[in-house]
């Protein structure tokens, strides 16, 4: 959506917008606390700092919860939620745990980060709809409300969003999002599937997939239902270390690591963060085995072998890919495309937004999927390489300077590419 130029006057610069406030904004904020020495604001579209969209699924986590906060500095201002109940809870889960118990935890962090913002700086309830770049001002942010938020430095962290993918486009009168049936109140709607005559066809053998095809097991299948899992290609699992890995019967639909990509430098995971885990690990394995009755796993990467499996289908489950959540991006009044094209932001390597013209003022964090293009498997690392690179180029910001009808001129880019 691209608004119609706004007259009213932007509002007091700051130094630094963050666009969205969910696990990754917060990891960033709090792996890198000297952020806070600058002017910071927050615009956030939900009543709370942190929580995301966690607390809307009902699910388990395809993560462990020593994966989080371990970005914190105990020392630092932000040690103190490592003694906070449900941090210490989180973290002390060494298995999969329910997302609730996630968004409690980082619930706790968005309250110490609040805390660090002027109330005039908090912006909550505010959906951003539109970013507009030019060179002959600061980067402006405008929200759907109408206000319009300018910054030296601009982080956007708006998540990612399931995407309506293109070969299913066909069969939308059939098709439902994983997402929507993995909420609290779905659970019956997934019961009633799983007495659905015929066959169920899901999209994608993702943890949302295998989280779904869980809620429809808690009782046995309808006598005349059929599920497949049809995926594009093998599918990846999680494994501690190659010793895991080799000590470990596979089966032809599980993918092959490559040990120059998958895995973690650090703690030596294999698909540490995109594999399987867990409960939907050993579900795809018994589907894969033929060990779940009326449950099957097909690798199809001929797109007319999906097709077939998709028209013969009576419901089709997507779980095929995501997007990121970016809103209109302009430069002196034009669209910028921002996205590469399977929807996901495009940036550079150093976490800024890759746009025509540049965008060097402009910080894209967690609205790209794992693993990350620098090979950083491990959050803790990836915050606070982007953190370092926010703080270079606030360093290099000069303070904005004014010409005689008022307009802010933009100060000159610096970039840095030090971690």
């Amino acid at each position: 959506m691209i608004l119609p130029p706004d007259q009213a006057a932007p509002e007091p610069p700051m130094d630094l917008l963050v666009v969205g406030c969910g696990l990754r904004a917060a990891g960033l904020l709090s792996a890198t606390p000297e952020l806070f020495d600058y002017d910071v604001g927050i615009v956030d579209a939900s009543a709370h700092l942190g929580v995301g969209s966690f607390p809307q699924y009902d699910i388990q986590s395809n993560s462990l919860g020593t994966d989080f906060f371990g970005w914190i500095d105990a020392a630092g201002p932000f040690g103190p939620l490592l003694t906070s109940g449900p941090v210490q809870r989180l973290r002390s889960t060494p298995d999969a745990f329910h997302l609730s118990m996630l968004a409690a935890a980082l619930q706790e962090a968005g309250h110490a980060i609040s805390q660090l913002l002027p109330a005039r700086r908090l912006l909550l309830g505010e959906t951003v709809v539109q970013l507009e770049l030019s060179d002959a001002q600061l980067p402006t942010v405008l929200t759907r409300s109408g206000r319009r938020l300018q910054a030296g430095v601009v982080v956007l962290s708006m998540g990612i969003r399931e995407r309506n993918s293109p070969e299913l486009r066909r069969w939308a009168h059939k098709v439902l999002p994983a997402r929507s049936l993995i909420t609290p109140s779905t659970g019956r709607r997934c019961q009633e599937l799983a007495q659905k005559p015929g066959l169920v066809c899901f999209a994608g053998a993702s943890h949302s997939a295998l989280s779904v095809l869980q809620r429809m097991l808690v009782q046995p299948l309808g006598p005349d239902t059929e599920i497949a899992l049809v995926t594009r290609s093998p599918v990846r699992l999680h494994y501690a270390n190659w010793a895991d890995y080799y000590g470990t019967e596979h089966d032809p639909a599980e993918a092959v690591p490559d040990p120059r990509r998958d895995q973690c430098p650090e703690s030596g995971n294999l698909h540490r963060y995109s594999g399987l885990r867990h409960r939907s690990k050993q579900l795809f394995l018994d589907a894969a085995a033929g060990r779940v009755p009326q449950v099957r796993v097909v690798v199809a990467d001929n797109p007319d072998e999906r097709e077939r499996w998709f028209a013969t289908a009576g419901l089709v489950i997507q779980s095929i890919g995501y997007e990121s959540n970016l809103p209109a991006v302009l430069r002196d009044g034009q669209p910028l495309e921002c996205t590469r094209p399977d929807g996901m932001v495009a940036i550079d390597q150093d976490g800024r937004l890759l746009a025509p013209d540049g965008a060097g003022q402009v910080f894209v964090m967690g609205m790209d999927p794992y693993p990350y293009e620098d090979n950083g498997l491990n959050p803790t690392n990836q915050y606070k390489r982007r953190g370092a690179r926010i703080l270079a180029q606030l360093g290099c910001n000069s303070l904005p300077q004014v010409d005689i009808s008022g307009t802010v001129i933009r100060p000159g880019l610096c970039r840095s590419t030090t971690d």
